[in-house]
């Protein structure tokens, strides 16, 4: 299989680098997969392209965050530019969040071939530098690698490279122009000259990763372990003695049951709702044991004389305000339309209802079944104990010779 070709816009070896290291964040990765996920789900033709923020300390450059921007199509149709008030508008609303420690933007980030950047990334390139950051980073996402990425660390290779590279920008002089820096200044005809100067050289970078990141990894990482413990289901096939190991195995396999990634999450969310429910609930009693204990006075006219003997609570009237703001926002809460809301509301219950009765009545048939079954066994026993006691001494016949002559009658026990 032949190699692919390098990108053209790739820096030479007598390109001026600029000694940038970077730090990358993991959820720059998780953003940015979350992106091409939706993109490829949506059958989008559209270029990807978003935007990184982070920090520039010298030569130190973190990457820390990642969005997508809006792009436009130019007249040709055939590239793409940013759309510069929604670019402005959403990096301000960015900075506005990030203000501790201050993030900025430090480069923007696209979908590519691994080898290198090609002519349609110019445009939007040379619209970062110009107008945002003069030393904007490039981030290109493999996604062809992702996968081949993954089957090496599934074979075994615990540090695959990960299917993305950063690029810097640097600028080479034309062998032979003399005149280098009027081109870069003049318009027109020099404009695409000028564009062919901008080159990309790759730029080092090592993975940094921040406690929150840590705590959203390790959530990542559990529920796709469990995904791959769930497929690999199996009973054990030791057998030790006549069957007593493996029964055991069997037994302790039944009693730990392993659940997959949507059933560990749906147990998580309703336990977080529950907690929640008690906690409200908790709250609730404490404000109403609060106002049961407040003066007579605050709850109903405020003639009424305070009795000292009865045991009150001190009234706060930071409290009662609060309380107050609280209730006043019961009825925003509430749906616009009411009606629509509690029919919903009534069908939902009505077709819980009806799944509990279906459930309900597929259990008493098959108890109905059961039932029907062990009659019929019975049944025929019976039958057969008949035909062959038929002629024979019966049970009672037996009663009479070990316990003698007796005024009961045994004779009843020969028709069960």
């Amino acid at each position: 299989m032949a190699t692919p070709a390098a990108s053209s816009l790739l820096a030479g070896s007598g390109a001026s680098y600029s000694g940038l290291r970077a730090s990358l964040h993991p959820l720059v990765l998780l953003t940015i997969s979350d992106y091409i996920t939706r993109h490829r789900l949506r059958s989008s033709r559209q270029p990807l392209v978003g935007a990184l923020l982070g920090q520039q300390k010298g030569t130190e450059i973190t990457i820390e965050h990642a969005y997508d921007i809006k792009i436009l199509p130019t007249q040709p149709g055939e590239e793409w530019t940013l759309d510069e008030q929604f670019f402005a508008e959403r990096l301000q609303q960015y900075k506005d969040v990030h203000k501790e420690p201050p993030l900025d933007l430090v480069g923007w980030w696209t979908i590519g071939s691994a080898t290198g950047p090609g002519p349609e990334v110019l445009e939007i390139h040379k619209h970062v530098l110009q107008n945002f950051n003069e030393t904007s980073l490039v981030l290109v996402f493999h996604p062809e690698a992702a996968g081949k990425a993954a089957l090496e660390q599934a074979n075994g290779h615990a540090r695959a490279k990960l299917p993305l590279t950063i690029f810097e920008t640097v600028y080479e002089t034309r062998k032979g122009d003399a005149d280098g820096d009027a081109l870069m200044q003049d318009d027109g005809q020099h404009k695409v000259e000028a564009e062919s100067d901008i080159k990309f050289a790759e730029l080092p970078y090592e993975m940094v990763t921040g406690e929150a990141e840590m705590i959203a990894m390790d959530f990542v990482a559990k529920g796709s372990g469990n995904a791959t413990a769930v497929g690999a289901k199996g009973e054990s096939t030791q057998d030790k003695g006549k069957g007593n190991g493996k029964t055991r195995d069997q037994a302790d396999s039944k009693s730990d049951i392993p659940l997959n990634a949507q059933e560990e999450e749906l147990i998580s969310f309703l336990n977080s709702r529950a907690n929640a429910i008690k906690m409200l609930q908790s709250r609730l009693s404490q404000l109403g044991s609060y106002l049961h204990r407040l003066p007579s006075s605050y709850l109903t006219d405020a003639s009424i004389p305070i009795d000292a003997s009865e045991a009150q609570s001190t009234q706060s009237h930071q409290i009662l305000r609060s309380i107050l703001t609280l209730t006043s926002r019961l009825p925003h809460i509430l749906p616009a339309d009411i009606e629509a809301f509690l029919q919903e509301q009534s069908a939902e219950r009505a077709d819980v209802a009806v799944v509990m009765l279906l459930g309900s009545l597929g259990r008493s048939t098959i108890d109905a079944k059961e039932l029907g079954r062990s009659f019929a066994i019975a049944d025929s026993a019976k039958s057969v104990g008949r035909k062959t006691n038929k002629g024979h001494p019966g049970l009672s016949d037996h009663l009479n010779t070990i316990l003698g002559p007796s005024d009961r009658d045994w004779s009843r026990l020969d028709e069960m």
